[in-house]
């Protein structure tokens, strides 16, 4: 079965945005916690 490219692009690019926003969580996590141990990014 061929998908095709457009509709690729846009499973691909919900992926990647969910991906972004989880990035996101994440490094606010990191930068919290290395602020509690007394480090600033």
């Amino acid at each position: 079965m061929r998908v095709l490219f457009p509709e690729m692009m846009t499973k691909l690019t919900a992926q990647l945005k969910d991906q972004f926003e989880g990035s996101d969580h994440l490094e606010g996590a990191i930068k919290k916690n290395l602020l509690r141990l007394g480090y600033e990014l």
